[in-house]
């Protein structure tokens, strides 16, 4: 689910560096997340929270955006058909094998994915029509420039 609020427990980039929202305290009007890099909590108002936080999402949770597995889209990830996860560098040893995506990332991904049909590609017939006409068509040109050949020589 791509939304502009702010969620409990999920990931964020605030002044370049990973955190992780703990707790939304609405009476107070607050938001304490706590740093992935060195375990500190920061607090800062709920109000205008969005404009600093950048959403980082899992390989999990943009699998379930797009409706695929995690496996598929790692997959298209070495392709180089969809954009590779955030690097995050060496700062977080917990996370280091852990797939980060971007807002824009998850929007490329969910435009890729939105021109495919799920499942193994269907047995096309006018994809075979096509492919058979070609052949023909070549076929006949090769057959043509064999005859061309032939009455130059005579």
């Amino acid at each position: 689910m791509l939304t502009d609020k702010i969620i409990p427990n999920k990931f964020y980039l605030y002044a370049n560096v990973l955190h992780k929202v703990k707790k939304i305290h609405k009476s107070k009007n607050s938001i304490v997340l706590q740093s992935l890099k060195d375990g500190q909590e920061v607090a800062m108002p709920l109000g205008g929270s969005e404009i600093l936080l950048s959403r980082i999402y899992t390989i999990g949770e943009v699998a379930k955006i797009v409706e695929r597995r995690s496996d598929t889209i790692r997959k298209y990830e070495r392709s180089g058909l969809i954009p590779k996860p955030v690097d995050l560098g060496d700062d977080y040893p917990s996370y280091k094998n852990w797939r980060f995506y971007s807002y824009a990332d998850v929007h490329e991904i969910l435009d890729f994915f939105s021109d495919r049909n799920p499942g193994r590609p269907s047995k096309q017939e006018p994809v075979r029509e096509l492919v058979n006409t070609n052949i023909k068509n070549l076929n006949q040109k090769v057959k043509m420039k064999a005859r061309d050949i032939s009455n130059a020589r005579i």
